[in-house]
């Protein structure tokens, strides 16, 4: 895998070259996705429906819609835009382009994707410039209880306690968590956990400071469950970022 990243600006690109690896339910906080698939076949499954992608193949995935990639042939490779909603309200069209084009022209050279290929991700990025819908209907409780994960998932949370503080029960709220969200409350705090620390790893932070300050048992636990989510360990993650000035 390949991180290719501008610290200035809100969004990535991903170069997923992975012989095998499938990717079960999760959902994005802030991000968009804009996915090609260069080569071979994957399968994305939603809630409400799964559809599948071959080569040449664009596809996006909306901020906090839970869904799986599953990698339907082996040597599948697949390049993703992770756009960030400042990036979209901060830069204008203009800059937006200028500054992906500049990323891209980086993975031309790096082989990764040919010109007229890479152009499908500028279009895209015009069209959801103009069509982003961020808003999701959550009720005040589901809001406050996804807000709490997002800004603090290292801290253990006592849903018992939480559910009291807004007399409901802890089984009733797991539920609507999860018709509202798409994850379990669990599930949601874990993928959050680890957006975290792929933040501070980016920054530079050693990665035993991380595994303690985003609420794991040890630097192994850790190393498990950021391997098992992002398919490449911390180590591993640290070394395949590119910073593009």
């Amino acid at each position: 895998m390949q991180y290719y990243k501008m610290k200035a600006y809100d969004f990535e690109f991903v170069w997923n070259d992975h012989e095998k690896k499938d990717y079960e339910k999760h959902n994005h906080v802030s991000k968009y996705i804009i996915g090609f698939v260069c080569s071979g076949r994957i399968r994305i499954a939603t809630n409400e429906e799964e559809w599948t992608c071959e080569k040449d193949d664009l596809y996006w995935i909306p901020i906090l819609k839970t869904h799986a990639v599953y990698q339907e042939e082996e040597h599948t490779t697949v390049l993703s835009l992770c756009l960030g909603t400042n990036m979209l309200h901060a830069c204008s069209l203009e800059e937006g382009k200028a500054v992906i084009q500049e990323c891209l022209n980086q993975i031309i050279a790096n082989g990764h994707i040919e010109k007229e290929k890479a152009d499908s991700f500028l279009h895209a990025y015009e069209m959801l410039y103009y069509q982003k819908t961020e808003k999701i209907a959550l009720t005040k409780e589901m809001g406050q209880l996804k807000e709490l994960f997002v800004s603090e998932p290292e801290k253990e949370m006592n849903l018992e306690k939480l559910a009291n503080e807004v007399f409901i029960s802890k089984y009733y709220m797991i539920r609507k968590f999860k018709e509202s969200i798409g994850l379990t409350p669990h599930k949601f705090q874990m993928q959050n956990r680890i957006r975290k620390a792929k933040q501070m790893l980016q920054e530079g932070e050693k990665i035993a400071e991380v595994a303690t300050a985003t609420g794991f048992y040890d630097q192994s636990h850790f190393t498990r469950v950021f391997t098992d989510t992002v398919g490449i360990s911390p180590g591993e993650y640290v070394a395949s970022i590119i910073h593009l000035e």
